[in-house]
């Protein structure tokens, strides 16, 4: 049976049950709001999380906030502006070396489940042109 979740559902029952012990996961906004509670559920679930933020202080702050209520929680901190694209190239390759993983081709544009003449286009720098906003 699935369970309806809505408005009123928190992050800890949508993740309720899952495992995701030696996942690693990317987080961006990681010293605030939504980035904070997402690194604190994905921890609580087992995840190695990589939080991305432009300030460290506050990103290590807020690391030292889950690990208030999550002692175990496994968190990296990677440093990187997001409105800078080269500081994203930067990041980017730092992330990709510090933790090597293949390609999950669940997250290109070409295996979403939706007819090829209404994906996103790629911008002029290869970026699929959607906004996505997950959360749990």
């Amino acid at each position: 049976m699935t369970k309806a979740y809505g408005f009123e559902s928190t992050a800890e029952e949508v993740a309720q049950g899952l495992d995701l012990t030696g996942e690693t996961i990317v987080v961006t906004g990681g010293s605030a709001g939504l980035g904070i509670e997402t690194m604190r559920v994905l921890s609580m679930r087992g995840a190695k999380v990589v939080s991305v933020v432009r300030d460290s202080e506050k990103g290590k702050g807020a690391i030292e906030g889950i690990r208030k209520t999550v002692p175990d929680a496994n968190i990296e901190l990677a440093e990187l502006d997001l409105s800078d694209l080269d500081s994203v190239r930067r990041g980017g390759d730092q992330i990709a070396k510090r933790f090597p993983r293949s390609t999950d081709s669940s997250t290109t544009p070409e295996s979403w489940p939706v007819p090829s003449a209404e994906r996103p286009r790629a911008s002029s720098c290869n970026w699929a042109r959607i906004i996505s906003v997950i959360s749990f």
